[in-house]
């Protein structure tokens, strides 16, 4: 992330002209006003500076009286000016003046408290570091985002920034502490409990990963957050760790409800697990928020033949028949060619029967058939399977044995 909102000042300084420049003897400008403390009150004892920005050396020097006024007379004036006031316990405060010969400048100076000083000092050194940030100087950057928080240990921002650069880093150790910093401070919004869920979860922090998803949930940071979960999810899912997957998959669930990819391998690494009262919940989920959804009506059937509900299967297959011909007809070859190998031949021949009821010409449902019929004794039919299966593909690796099969039977 190379963009954060900069910090803005605690405390305005008010330096303000009291009337228009007024006429003064040529050769001279005055500038004169009163200082006030944070309380509002004159403050005597200030130490104001006056010096051209093109000769800081030559310092023109005043104290501000018990009533906190001040004058100071600057000599062929030209061009801008630095005004400096300082006393210990208060804020050092700066301002750039233009001044013309032959007039005098009346302004009120409010000065902070050294405590504002040192917050503004913070935000000054933590705005650097974003602009560092900005032209991905990250070195600088980070070293100032730790300057700006040893200043000003109180600044939340510093703390979340830092929590950003470490998780970017590759440190969600650092960058849970970071985070514990700053939520200590400032309760945040749903975008730095996005960074607390990341740096969180990083750690191993589950109770605190799911404090900072409850403050995600609702937001219009949530269905960002829910894909990458359920991208992260996908990652574990293809690596064979299901129970990782289906962690993942449920919360991007639970960060947005209408995510149907995510029900949808919920209820595949479920079905994987041969959890089934949990995959078919996701499927129903899934269905309900895409009712015609393929891949759902798909692991339905899977769910309800593995289950060995057969009329609850038929209905899946009828309906997963319905949405995809072609893919129904591919599944029902599979399906019975793994009951075949595992010697159901009654189940495989059903699945290919229905298989060929969708798909006439499927070469490879009319072969695994003539093998079906030809272990059943059915050579007649066993010989018009295979023969059609060397009609439809002809140039099919088993087409040779298929036609030795129909001349020995």
């Amino acid at each position: 992330m190379k963009s954060l909102r900069t910090a803005t000042r605690v405390f305005l300084v008010l330096l303000w002209v009291a009337g228009a420049a007024m006429a003064q003897e040529e050769g001279i400008a005055e500038v004169r006003g009163t200082v006030l403390g944070p309380d509002g009150n004159p403050q005597a004892g200030v130490t104001i500076q006056v010096a051209s920005e093109n000769d800081l050396t030559n310092v023109i020097e005043v104290a501000s009286a018990v009533d906190g006024t001040f004058a100071l007379e600057i000599p062929e004036p030209e061009g801008f000016y630095r005004l400096t006031l300082t006393k210990e316990g208060l804020a050092k405060l700066e301002a750039s003046l233009e001044l013309v010969d032959g007039e005098w400048y009346d302004y009120n100076v409010r000065m902070g408290s050294a405590e504002e000083g040192k917050r503004n000092q913070a935000i000054d050194v933590y705005n650097d570091a974003l602009k560092d940030w900005e032209a991905e100087d990250d070195a600088a950057a980070l070293a100032k985002v730790r300057q700006a928080i040893e200043i000003d240990p109180t600044m939340p921002q510093a703390h979340l920034t830092l929590a950003h650069m470490m998780h970017n880093g590759g440190d969600d150790v650092a960058a849970a502490t970071a985070m514990d910093q700053y939520r200590a401070l400032e309760e945040g919004d749903a975008t730095a409990a996005r960074l607390a869920y990341r740096v969180y979860r990083g750690t191993g922090q589950g109770a605190k990963a799911r404090q900072a998803l409850a403050k995600v949930r609702g937001t219009e940071v949530a269905p960002a957050l829910a894909a990458e979960i359920y991208n992260r999810g996908v990652a574990a899912f293809q690596d064979g760790d299901d129970d990782t997957a289906i962690v993942d998959f449920r919360t991007a669930t639970d960060l947005q409800a209408d995510l149907a990819p995510a029900w949808a391998a919920l209820a595949t690494a479920h079905y994987n697990l041969e959890q089934y009262d949990l995959a078919i919940g996701a499927v129903d989920r899934l269905l309900a928020v895409e009712p015609g959804n393929v891949r759902g009506l798909r692991v339905r059937f899977l769910i309800q033949d593995a289950r060995g509900d057969t009329a609850a299967a038929a209905e899946a297959m009828a309906a997963y028949r319905a949405a995809d011909p072609a893919a129904a007809a591919e599944l029902l070859i599979r399906r019975a060619t793994a009951d075949y190998e595992a010697g159901l031949a009654t189940q495989a021949k059903n699945a290919l029967l229905q298989a060929l009821s969708i798909a006439p010409d499927n070469p490879e449902a009319h072969y695994q058939l003539g093998l079906v019929f030809a272990g059943d004794g059915d050579f007649a039919k066993a010989k018009e399977h295979l023969g059609r299966f060397i009609e439809l593909a002809p140039d099919h690796p088993d087409a040779g044995a298929a036609q030795e099969m129909i001349d020995a039977l």
